[in-house]
């Protein structure tokens, strides 16, 4: 780890309570930062071996891209329970100058896959959970192809060069942390029941493999080497789309599930960054079908009028104000936001800044609001019903600064703990797919968030 403590600003998760931007700071080991002729290169991660990794890329002279995806590759290792190469996720890339280039990497649904994707066949609802590890959760992984999106733009190094510090954790091993522990003993029994992650995280008693056990993964390092050597494709079609799209039509009725040609079809793509200004800083985050760029730049014109910074974090006031903004932000969520590909979403009306300060003045610092409804942005009225979808909780969030003044802001996630539970060549796959409103219609009114071919699930994550 580089032993340096020379702080940077570093924009990944926004301070919205308290503290500017500007006075955001760092300490203990949450971010190495070494400086060298003046510039000033970071990581930030979950897991230190995660941070180690891409500090290695970054003194082989690689950059804030390059880095990143060495980082989420060891997260496959080390984290294996909130993301990997088996999900998606969402990066953003920063300049020096300013420019920000957004790319969604996010999970897509089957190309046969309808409205009712997740009823009975009598149209009832099934529990949330044998939904989740029916198998039609897994949606088609997206962080491959991102990676190599980004990669091809911003990358310094070679493509197979930033697989080696993943393929040296899976092939010679690494120390089960009390966090891996942990996340397997809530969910033991569901862990267990694929046979790939009962022979890496159990012993021959079925008993949870304790803390500072050694673990080594060969089949996700010879994956790793596959898509090293031969390139991002080798993961969307060939020996590892096989595995995936087996293990994956094992645990679905039949003809359903994610197939091979919905692999080799997947792409990723670059979207517009949503930005918007908070007492004269420029924040940029993730757009459509995420939500959650949106959402923070709602909060932040919703708090703007209020004196945030003299009512200080711990004050009753400043969490009912931040409250009652998250609420009028998730009341417009559920109504207009989904897959910019599928439905219109009107982006820029629902970050104005005159539309913000009306529902601003919605929030009273001194009574919660009863009913919150979402609003009306100007010109655009909804014709979409508010659907059913889970709360989110998952996810892995990391960041780098390159001596260049690149910044990458990546999140990425399998969504639930183990995504499905289904492990396909050393990996977990997602259970994306439950992030779709399981009903697509309420009172006869289209949900946005409904589950259709090709879609992608909408999203709370906020790079």
């Amino acid at each position: 780890m580089l032993k340096a403590r020379k702080a940077i600003v570093l924009i990944c998760t926004l301070p919205l309570l308290g503290a500017s931007i500007a006075e955001a700071h760092i300490d203990g080991d949450i971010l190495a930062v070494e400086e060298r002729e003046g510039r000033q290169q970071a990581v930030s991660a979950a897991d230190p071996r995660a941070q180690a990794a891409g500090e290695t890329i970054l003194d082989q002279g690689g950059s804030a891209v390059d880095a990143a995806i060495a980082v989420m590759l060891a997260l496959t290792v080390v984290e294996p329970q909130s993301s990997g190469i088996g999900g998606g996720g969402f990066m953003l890339h920063g300049s020096r100058e300013g420019d920000v280039l957004s790319y969604d990497g996010r999970e897509t649904a089957p190309s046969h896959a309808t409205d009712t994707w997740f009823l009975n066949p009598d149209g009832s609802l099934p529990d949330f959970r044998a939904s989740v590890e029916s198998a039609l959760s897994v949606g088609v992984p997206g962080n491959i192809k991102m990676a190599a999106m980004a990669h091809r733009q911003h990358g310094k190094l070679l493509w197979s060069e930033l697989f080696a510090p993943a393929i040296e954790l899976a092939r010679n091993g690494y120390s089960m942390n009390q966090r891996l522990y942990d996340s397997i003993k809530v969910r033991s029994d569901f862990v267990a029941a694929s046979e790939q992650a009962k022979s890496l995280y159990f012993d021959s008693h079925g008993e949870i493999l304790p803390p500072g056990t050694i673990i080594q993964n060969p089949e996700l390092a010879d994956a790793f080497e596959i898509i090293a050597s031969l390139g991002p494709d080798s993961f969307y079609q060939g020996a590892l789309a096989d595995q995936i799209s087996r293990r994956v039509a094992r645990q679905t009725p039949e003809g359903t599930g994610i197939r091979l040609t919905d692999l080799r079809l997947y792409e990723a793509k670059i979207r517009d960054a949503v930005c918007g200004a908070y007492r004269g800083y420029r924040i940029c985050s993730m757009g459509p079908p995420s939500s959650g760029g949106i959402a923070i730049l709602q909060i932040l014109g919703h708090l703007e009028r209020f004196d945030l910074r003299s009512l200080g974090v711990n004050n009753f006031t400043t969490w009912h104000l931040f409250l009652e903004s998250q609420r009028l932000a998730y009341a417009d969520r559920e109504i207009y936001i989904a897959d910019p590909d599928f439905i219109p979403v009107p982006t820029e009306q629902l970050i104005n800044a005159n539309y913000l300060a009306r529902r601003g003045e919605l929030i009273s610092p001194i009574a919660r609001r009863a009913i919150v409804e979402p609003g009306a942005p100007e010109g655009h009225e909804s014709s979409w019903a508010d659907g059913l979808e889970p709360e989110e909780q998952g996810t892995s969030h990391f960041s780098v600064v390159d001596l260049e003044g690149n910044m990458v802001s990546y999140t990425s996630t399998i969504e639930s703990a183990f995504g499905s539970g289904i492990m396909a060549n050393g990996f977990f796959l997602n259970n994306e797919l439950t992030d779709f409103s399981r009903i697509p219609e309420v009172n006869g009114l289209p949900v946005a968030n409904r589950l259709e071919a090709g879609k992608r699930p909408r999203s709370s994550m906020a790079p």
